[in-house]
């Protein structure tokens, strides 16, 4: 991963924000409680 970050900064800070807004649409459009694992089972 470290090498990731030096070789290709930009895909890797896609990637991670992609992934953050998958967690904000999931507690966006959720009825269920938002606590961490039920977040993290959505996103699976």
């Amino acid at each position: 991963m470290k090498l990731k970050i030096k070789n290709d900064p930009i895909v890797v800070e896609n990637w991670f924000d992609n992934e953050i807004n998958k967690i904000i649409n999931v507690t966006e459009n959720s009825s269920y409680s938002t606590d961490l694992e039920c977040i993290i089972n959505k996103i699976k």
